[in-house]
C-alpha cells in the first residue's frame, strides 16, 4: 500500500503493529520532532521516513521538541540531590546529628570536631557505607564548591532524598532540604512520520499520534534504550516479547 504526500513521491507504508491490545493505553498530545532525526533501520526506503514504533524523548534544551531515543541530546533520568546552605562553619559549627532519608530508608550521621566540608562529606559517605557493607550505598556525598552535596544513587521518578540537622537549621534549612528524581518524557509514535518537506529539505515535523503508555509489540519498538524502557514500564506500559535495546 502506498500513500501520496503532496510534493513527494509515493511512499510505502506497510502495516506495522505498535500495540498488541487496547489497554493499557495513554495517548499524548502531538509533539514536534527536531529536524534531521532518522530511522536508520529504514534504509531500504529512506531513513528520514520514520516507521511507527519510534521511541521519542524530550530534548535537553528545554525547547519542547523531541529526538529519537538514542540521540545524544535526549534527556536522561536524574538523581535527587541536596546541598548545605553554608560552607565550612569551623570547629563544632555543625556538631550534632544529621538525618538523611530517602525512598530507600534513612540513617543518621553524628558530626563533631572538624566540620569542614570535606570532613562532613567523608562522614556521610562512611555512615552510608555502613548501612550494608555488602551492597552499594544508597547515596554519596562530595565537597563541592562552597557546599556539601548529597546525591542519591538511584535515578528517576519515585526516588527522593531529604537531609536535615537536628539542632543547626542553617545547615539545610529549618525544614530540611528535599529533592526528587525526575524521568524524561518518553513517547512512542503510532504513525509514519516524514522528516522531509515537499522540497525534500530536512525540517521539524509533527509526530502524529503518540503514546505515553501502551501494551507494545516489543519487536517493533525502534531506538528503545534501557532507560526509556524503564520509564515506559514504570508508567504502566507492558511489552509483549523481548525488546531489542539500543545504545
Amino acid at each position: 500500500m502506498a500513500n501520496l504526500i503532496p510534493g513527494m513521491s509515493n511512499m510505502p507504508r506497510p502495516a506495522r503493529r505498535v500495540t498488541t491490545a487496547k489497554l493499557p493505553r495513554q495517548e499524548a498530545e502531538e509533539v514536534t520532532i527536531l529536524a534531521a532525526q532518522v530511522d536508520s533501520g529504514n534504509s531500504a526506503f529512506r531513513t528520514s521516513f520514520m516507521r511507527p514504533g519510534m521511541v521519542l524523548v524530550e530534548h535537553t534544551d528545554g525547547s519542547g521538541k523531541y529526538v529519537v531515543g538514542t540521540d545524544t541530546n535526549a534527556k536522561h533520568q536524574t538523581q535527587a540531590a541536596v546541598a548545605t546552605l553554608i560552607t565550612n562553619p569551623g570547629a563544632g559549627g555543625w556538631d550534632g546529628t544529621v538525618t538523611i532519608q530517602g525512598h530507600w530508608g534513612s540513617f543518621t550521621v553524628a558530626l563533631s570536631g572538624s566540620n569542614t566540608d570535606a570532613a562532613v562529606a567523608a562522614a556521610i559517605i562512611a555512615a552510608a557505607a555502613a548501612l550494608n557493607p555488602e551492597s552499594q550505598a544508597p547515596i554519596t556525598a562530595a565537597d563541592t564548591t562552597g557546599e556539601v552535596t548529597i546525591t542519591n544513587h538511584d535515578k528517576g521518578a519515585g526516588t527522593w532524598l531529604k537531609a536535615s540537622h537536628g539542632t543547626v537549621p542553617t545547615m539545610f534549612g529549618a525544614a530540611g532540604a528535599v529533592s526528587y528524581g525526575v524521568d524524561p518524557d518518553v513517547l512512542v509514535t503510532e504513525k509514519y512520520v516524514d522528516m522531509l518537506n515537499g522540497a525534500a529539505a530536512s525540517v521539524d515535523s509533527a509526530s502524529g499520534e503518540v503514546l505515553r503508555v501502551g501494551r507494545f509489540d516489543a519487536s517493533n519498538l525502534i531506538n528503545l534504550t534501557a532507560e526509556a524502557a524503564a520509564v515506559l514500564l514504570k508508567r504502566g506500559s507492558l511489552f509483549d516479547g523481548t525488546p531489542t535495546l539500543a545504545g
